[in-house]
């Protein structure tokens, strides 16, 4: 039986190398397709936790005119949900994506802290404050603990200022 005859009918000789190209070259092209989609996910995911920390640092910006305002316990509800908020936010994970990974996760952990501590100050700020009418001598104390909430509400925007910047502008402007 010479030139793949058999029994009057002829055989391919190379029918499995065909079936096996193709499978190679459907591998081919899923492989990098299936790794570029899995890249995007987990930067549109980053992009998502970035948005996500800069609303809620909005929201909470937002809140503490209302705790100036209407003192600390009329404002406290807004504030505190907003802070919440911010610290559940300033726990992201981000990928080696974004460029300045490292640093802006610690720039989300260093603004929520500035903003606990500013709560708190206000609060201290507060109590003296309901103290000072019946003890006058704590009227100077009072200024240094006024002093000390402007000092942090600075640093937290100062803080803030460098997340954006590390942050670029693309990250609101994206999808």
């Amino acid at each position: 039986m010479a030139n793949g005859e058999e029994a009057g009918r002829m055989v391919k000789p190379n029918a499995a190398p065909t079936s096996r190209r193709f499978l190679i070259f459907i591998l081919v092209l899923a492989l990098p397709a299936g790794a570029l989609l899995f890249f995007h996910r987990m930067y549109g995911h980053d992009i998502k936790a970035l948005k996500g920390f800069l609303a809620s640092y909005e929201n909470f910006d937002n809140a503490m005119p209302a705790v100036a305002d209407n003192g600390f316990e009329g404002g406290l509800g807004r504030a505190s949900k907003a802070l919440s908020e911010l610290q559940a936010r300033a726990s992201m994970r981000l990928s080696s994506l974004i460029r300045h990974d490292g640093e802006l996760m610690s720039r989300a952990r260093q603004v929520a802290d500035l903003a606990q501590k500013e709560i708190n100050a206000f609060g201290a700020c507060e109590d003296l404050s309901e103290d000072r009418a019946s003890a006058p001598a704590l009227a100077a104390n009072a200024k240094e603990i006024s002093q000390g909430c402007e000092l942090l509400r600075e640093q937290r925007k100062a803080a803030f200022a460098r997340f954006e910047e590390l942050a670029g502008v693309n990250v609101r402007d994206t999808e």
